[in-house]
């Protein structure tokens, strides 16, 4: 019945499935006719997202339409000046309101009119109000955090993957990490191997890595990287893993990324990515160079769940003659089980 008829207007209270919206819109053809939406976003899709939410930027849907989201706060008052009576939403009312959400991602739909995607999300633990934070670089480098990178290489084209960058700074204690710095190639730019390579340069700067992680499925990066002098260690691809890892991250507050506008991509494909989306359509390029960077980093877990003392730097850093003297000094002075034992371990492995 959808495909039968010529209207001047369609109208819908409610989040339209996007796979109904082509067939619907086509009905307006003939008369230039309105197509009108009025909604919560129960659904979550990520079309009507990217039309509401991403506006201005470049990855915006229907950027020609009249979009309007309206907070209870916009309700104080009628649109007519002139009248004096009071409408039903005070303040009080609108913060009592609030209190009655169970999470913040409930008042920002229920209250404040934003798209907010909260059902099947891949990385449900990740809260853009506590993960995404203003930047401590001057903290980073004064403690000397550790730097690691993930490399997603992408497939590039006008219907392909863009490409993406990470770089993550981890604090000497292995309980705390940030995303300091990444990039996203722009969607339908054709990019090699060699281009990506480069950019990475750029990025890295003077900057001493840990450890570059990359996808290992592009072998021609790896020799392009190697022939500018540049190493990189095999990705641990799995999702099962690297989404664990993400998810544990975020929900003890190990893991922030920075405020940064290079970031804002990280974030939306973070708070975005559903999981039942098949891997050829997600939009996952910069969750791909996030993962690949912190799988394999040795994570200090008993900071889960509890809240650990602030770190604090060690006062003196040792030489390695230093190192090979104090391990030879703990050796010499330690009672002899713990020798044993050490020996006996060994052995068993």
């Amino acid at each position: 019945r959808l495909q039968s008829g010529t209207v001047h207007g369609i109208f819908t209270d409610e989040e339209l499935p996007v796979d109904l919206f082509d067939e619907l819109n086509f009905r307006l053809s003939a008369t230039d006719g309105y197509f009108n939406m009025v909604f919560t976003a129960t659904i979550g899709q990520d079309f009507w997202y990217r039309a509401i939410e991403r506006v201005g930027q470049k990855d915006e849907t229907l950027k020609n339409a009249l979009k309007l989201q309206i907070s209870r706060w916009d309700c104080l008052k009628y649109e007519s000046q002139s009248s004096h009576i009071p409408t039903p939403w005070t303040p009080d009312k609108i913060k009592d309101a609030e209190d009655k959400c169970s999470t913040q991602n409930e008042v920002d739909k229920r209250i404040n009119g934003r798209f907010v995607m909260d059902e099947g999300l891949k990385f449900a633990s990740f809260d853009k109000y506590k993960n995404v934070v203003p930047e401590y670089m001057d903290k980073i480098t004064k403690d000397k955090w550790y730097i690691y990178s993930g490399t997603d290489i992408g497939s590039g084209g006008k219907s392909g993957h863009p490409a993406a960058i990470v770089f993550i700074a981890v604090r000497p204690d292995f309980q705390k990490a940030a995303v300091f710095k990444g990039w996203k190639s722009p969607k339908g730019l054709d990019i090699t191997s060699s281009d990506i390579i480069q950019k990475y340069q750029k990025l890295r700067g003077n900057m001493k890595t840990i450890c570059a992680y990359y996808d290992w499925a592009a072998s021609d990066f790896k020799v392009h990287a190697t022939r500018l002098g540049e190493t990189f260690e095999k990705a641990e691809k799995g999702h099962d893993i690297g989404e664990d890892t993400l998810n544990t991250l975020f929900k003890n507050q190990m893991l922030d990324i920075f405020d940064y506008e290079e970031l804002d991509d990280l974030g939306w494909e973070l708070a975005t990515l559903l999981k039942d989306t098949p891997k050829r359509m997600a939009k996952d390029d910069y969750v791909d160079a996030l993962r690949y960077a912190v799988t394999k980093i040795p994570w200090d877990w008993t900071a889960v769940g509890t809240s650990y003392q602030e770190y604090t730097p060690p006062k003196k850093e040792l030489s390695h003659a230093e190192r090979e003297i104090e391990d030879r000094r703990g050796l010499h002075f330690a009672p002899k089980e713990d020798i044993d034992s050490i020996v006996e371990e060994i052995e068993y492995f």
